[in-house]
């Protein structure tokens, strides 16, 4: 009551304190700002963007009119094991490649041949395919992920070990021919077994 009366102003200045604190609320830092409320939908759209990429494997049949010269057989194997690319190669008149890797990897391939000069240098065939949930580039891989050069005389090598890993079709297109779907699937299943063994 002293207290009161020595200061009239006292009371009034106290009530429009507790006023203030009643309705105005202080910032609670722990509620985080108008930013961090916006955080969650730009994390969840952060994460869209950052779906698995699909895994795509890519194999190309190419035909060339000759590989002879010993600075084109180099590049032709060079390029295949930079890029990790399961490839033979079958060198002289005609000169054949299949080769098959990472879709892109192999697209890259192709690219890096054409710079070179050739007589003559086509993509006859190709055959993509892309992965199912839970497959790895391995797991659709037909060849092994290694170089293998034929010679001159082993075009029928070079056919057999297509066949033999189920690539006949795509060794068809070299000749511009239409397989014999039946005779394929003959090919496949007596020449896999010995076949595999030539690059092995």
């Amino acid at each position: 009551q002293e207290l009161y009366n020595e200061q009239q102003g006292a009371p009034i200045l106290f009530a429009w304190t507790e006023w203030l604190k009643t309705n105005i609320e202080s910032p609670n830092p722990l509620q985080g700002t108008p930013t961090s409320n916006c955080a969650e939908p730009i994390q969840s759209a952060a994460c869209d963007n950052k779906k698995a990429v699909d895994i795509v494997l890519g194999r190309r049949l190419i035909y060339s009119h000759h590989i002879i010269a010993t600075s084109k057989r180099e590049a032709v194997k060079q390029y295949a094991v930079e890029r990790g690319l399961g490839c033979i190669a079958k060198i002289g008149w005609p000169g054949a490649i299949v080769v098959e890797g990472r879709e892109s990897d192999v697209q890259d391939y192709v690219d890096a041949l054409k710079k070179l000069r050739w007589k003559h240098l086509a993509v006859r065939g190709e055959e993509i395919l892309v992965a199912k949930e839970g497959q790895t580039l391995d797991d659709l891989r037909a060849l092994p992920s290694t170089f293998t050069e034929l010679g001159e005389n082993q075009m029928s090598d070079f056919a057999a070990m297509c066949k033999a890993v189920g690539l006949d079709e795509l060794f068809m297109t070299l000749m511009k021919k239409k397989p014999d779907s039946k005779e394929s699937r003959i090919g496949v299943e007596t020449a896999s077994a010995d076949t595999r063994k030539w690059w092995v």
